[in-house]
């Protein structure tokens, strides 16, 4: 057989794709997805009707008609969640919902949040639940039914350049708007009560929890050990996670394929004697795919752990039948199966991490493991644990990079001593949660636990430490990160040498003219950004590929928030030189024909100049809007996010033509100011 026809998956999902990005990007209704479904089926009929001389002369009809049949259905299966979840962008009225909590609770700084379902008439919308911290509302368990007056909004855009996309992020996951309620704006309909196999998961989850917290003696060890065995993060410390991620060993905390891999090879382990029964062959698939998929729901049923059930249960399913499975047919048939049943998950980082890493390592273990030879055994077992983490990476790269601007560039020392100890570690955990009714095997293995836990934070954190541990800032495009897929498939492409050759020096040529655009481009900026951060004075003036900051002490030093609000800003506008930070008030600056003022508490209406391109409100001044405009001529005013409500609401009132930046981030070039509409 030949080898493309033993990959039928792989033929078939590009289409696929391209139906659901097309439905994505450029929406149609669903009628007419479904008129062109049945145009689609009619050749197929009138080629089934043709007599066998005739099919063989229009034997290129059924391919096309396959494939657009795919490509309708790719758009047919976006369509159906997009009219299930409605527009991310729809203001919904204040009316009377019908809510299901979906969800247990999170506790964040200031308030709960659980994911809803909201019912409207014929259809239902997920949504995010704020509330405050009352005790009242975790008595509301997950499945309960609630009577509440909300205003379903959308999801706000990030507020500043570059930053965290939480509006796209949640509709990756289906979830188009947030809910703010109150103690006393609900009424208890139903209280939740898990049955069956939901009842099953909570008291396992709980009891593992438990299980942990209990025999691991640190808090920072146990949340560890939470997260690497069923994926609960609550309790995992976010600089920890952080640390991880830059060193490349974040696959470790986030249940993955590895995890999945290593309990499938306990379970073959443990039901080998009914391998050898042919009575008992299918017994044997079904109960190692039963464990297989209530370990998935147990650990939160993400794109990345669905996708090892689903390639492990094809892989069953074959030797059940006594046919031999191909690995990247599984993957593709994995990522349809999947995408039929969400396909939001297209754009999800972990969906395409994930199946990026698997085809990686299908693809290229062979090549990188065949440039070694060593004799001994525990050399090469050796070997192939690195050429394993060197093939992940080829083709995640290009997706790091993009999504993330840095890439860990000691991920390989990182993994070597990371990831057999994470084995270990979860086969510990594995036998602590069997022997927990065993109080001495329960404080020996939590123990044991605790301090290979230990070990391996500290040599993630030590080679953090190392000069040069994270290559950034790192900024390329999305036709930058497709030409270097392109680049990564052409030597693999059925061409002749010549021809590969000529391609690859065309598609480097191509990245690297784009890359020079953008850089040029880049290095021609001029503009002021003025951050939206709440309660901070923030700002950044570029010329250029250099830049000043201008704002409050605190932010700089502050990890959290410079690394979430300002950080990715500077990445996504290529600044890489930094001038000496301006933290003292100031009244004014002249930069570019430009005269800008800053009033604040600090610096009084007589220190700032007659005329004024831009003033920006800082730090609550006690100055009134109409003396200011009375003694300045302003072409725009600016309130940043150091002022209170007060403030904002008396220089709306009073200025009316102001940009708030609570509402998005200021980011215009100085030498085209624009004048905003009044009322913003």
């Amino acid at each position: 057989m030949p080898r493309w026809k033993q990959i039928p998956f792989v033929r078939l999902l590009p289409a696929f794709l391209a139906g659901i990005l097309l439905q994505w990007y450029q929406p149609v209704s669903l009628s007419l997805i479904s008129r062109g479904l049945f145009l689609a089926l009619l050749p197929l009929l009138l080629f089934a009707l043709l007599r066998p001389g005739r099919q063989f002369q229009f034997r290129w009809l059924p391919v096309i008609a396959m494939h657009s049949l795919l490509v309708i259905i790719g758009a047919w299966v976006m369509a159906l969640q997009q009219r299930l979840n409605g527009s991310p962008d729809a203001q919904l009225p204040e009316s009377v919902y019908p809510i299901l909590l979906e969800r247990d609770w999170k506790q964040g700084p200031k308030s709960y949040k659980n994911q809803v379902r909201l019912w409207q008439k014929n259809r239902s919308i997920r949504a995010w639940l704020y509330t405050p911290k009352d005790s009242a509302f975790l008595q509301l368990t997950r499945g309960s039914w609630i009577l509440a007056r909300v205003s379903p909004r959308p999801i706000s855009p990030p507020a500043n350049p570059g930053s965290f996309d939480y509006k796209t992020y949640s509709l990756h996951q289906g979830i188009t708007h947030q809910v703010y309620l109150k103690t006393d704006q609900y009424q208890l309909l139903q209280k939740g009560n898990p049955v069956g196999l939901s009842r099953l998961l909570d008291y396992c989850r709980q009891r593992v929890l438990e299980i942990m917290r209990q025999a691991i003696p640190g808090k920072q060890e146990a949340g560890l050990a939470e997260a690497l065995l069923i994926g609960y993060k609550d309790d995992l410390d976010k600089e920890m996670e952080t640390i991880y991620a830059q060193t490349g060993v974040v696959h470790i905390i986030a249940i993955s394929g590895m995890h999945l891999g290593l309990i499938y090879g306990l379970l073959l382990l443990l039901f080998k004697p009914l391998k050898n029964h042919p009575q008992a062959k299918w017994l044997r698939a079904l109960l190692i795919i039963a464990a297989l998929w209530l370990f998935s729901l147990l650990a939160g049923a993400s794109p990345s752990v669905l996708r090892s059930a689903l390639m492990f249960t094809a892989i069953l399913f074959g030797e059940a039948i006594h046919r031999k499975g191909n690995a990247i047919n599984s993957l593709a048939f994995a990522a349809f199966a999947l995408l039929c049943y969400q396909p939001y998950w297209l754009g999800d980082i972990g969906f395409q991490l994930s199946f990026a890493a698997v085809l990686s390592i299908l693809v290229f273990y062979p090549l990188v493991y065949r440039l070694f030879y060593f004799k001994q055994k525990w050399m090469d077992a050796f070997w192939k644990l690195n050429a394993v983490t060197l093939s992940a990476q080829v083709l995640t790269f290009p997706l790091c990079v993009y999504h993330f601007h840095q890439f860990p560039t000691w991920f390989l020392a990182a993994n070597l001593i990371a990831v057999p100890l994470s084995n270990i570690i979860l086969l510990g955990e594995i036998g602590l949660c069997a022997l927990a009714w065993w109080d001495w095997a329960t404080q020996s293995i939590g123990f044991m636990l605790y301090h290979l836990i230990r070990w391996m934070t500290q040599w993630v954190s030590f080679v953090n430490q190392w000069p040069f541990s994270v290559w950034e800032p790192l900024s390329i495009s999305w036709s930058q990160t497709i030409l270097l897929y392109v680049i990564i498939t052409i030597p693999f492409l059925p061409f002749t040498s010549k021809r590969k050759i000529h391609c690859l020096l065309f598609c480097l040529m191509l990245f690297m003219g784009e890359r020079t655009y953008t850089l040029y481009h880049a290095a021609s900026r001029n503009q002021l950004i003025i951050y939206s951060i709440n309660g901070k004075r923030a700002m950044d003036i570029q010329t250029g590929r250099t830049f000043q900051f201008l704002g409050d002490t605190g932010i700089l030093t502050n990890r959290s928030t410079y690394s979430f609000h300002i950080r990715p800003c500077r990445m996504q506008q290529r600044m890489a030189y930094e001038k000496k930070a301006l933290i003292e008030e100031i009244s004014c600056i002249k930069w570019k024909g430009k005269t800008i003022g800053f009033l604040s508490n600090k610096i009084s209406i007589d220190q700032l100049p007659k005329e004024l391109d831009l003033l920006v409100i800082s730090h609550n001044p006690v100055d009134d809007p109409d003396e200011v405009l009375r003694k300045i001529q302003v072409s725009m005013v600016v309130i940043d996010g150091s002022n209170g409500y007060k403030t904002v609401r008396r220089w709306k009132e009073g200025a009316g033509e102001v940009w708030d930046v609570r509402e998005g981030s200021f980011v215009f070039d100085l030498q085209r100011l624009p004048r905003l509409p009044r009322g913003r």
